[in-house]
């Protein structure tokens, strides 16, 4: 049963998605919790993300983001399910959810996630991330371009989060868009693991 669900979500993968920000593959042990907060820069705009995660159960946990973009009328919000694959090493993990962006309209979450480790405190990661928003049905001016009903934005997660302790991390992380109509994302923060 596991592994048809994997394999559901990797077909679905380039239909549902979105991160934006936070991409490692680290997940939450059950119990534990994290809360994150991040600056970002998102095509000239400046703008702040906040995460707060819980470990459901062994390999799955939670997030519930917010973030408040300058220049757009609503905050994100948005909510994903992490599943680390099994017994990957490096650490890989998928991420399905669904969010309201900074304009307001609906859309549905994924990514692919890979990190690995360089000694015990840096962990660089990428990926691949995406948003399927579905749009009302009118033309909108977004981040530089104009869109009208559905479209799919894709990026690839490229960054670093570093232990500067065992509860308190740093990252550092940019999003490079893929095609000429996706915006770039960069930023950095912390994030507070409490067990």
């Amino acid at each position: 049963m596991k592994k048809l669900i994997v394999i559901i979500g990797l077909i679905c993968l380039p239909l549902l998605s979105f991160s934006q920000v936070f991409n490692t593959a680290s997940i939450l042990k059950p119990g534990s919790f994290s809360l994150g907060i991040e600056p970002v820069i998102i095509q000239d705009n400046l703008g702040a993300f906040f995460q707060a995660g819980v470990g459901l159960v062994r390999g799955v946990d939670l997030a519930l983001k917010a973030g408040f973009v300058e220049n757009t009328p609503t905050p994100y919000i948005g909510a994903d399910l992490e599943w680390k694959l099994k017994g990957s090493k490096p650490s890989i993990s998928i991420t399905t959810g669904a969010h309201r962006n900074e304009f307001g309209h609906f859309g549905l979450d994924g990514s692919f996630n890979f990190s690995f480790a360089i000694g015990r405190k840096v962990f660089p990661y990428l990926g691949f991330d995406s948003d399927l928003n579905f749009d009302h049905h009118y033309e909108y001016y977004y981040y530089g371009h104009y869109y009208d009903d559905t479209h799919l934005l894709m990026w690839i997660p490229v960054g670093v989060e570093i232990y500067l302790r065992k509860s308190i991390s740093f990252i550092l992380e940019a999003e490079i868009p893929l095609q000429a109509y996706t915006y770039y994302v960069m930023g950095a923060g912390f994030t507070f693991y409490i067990k």
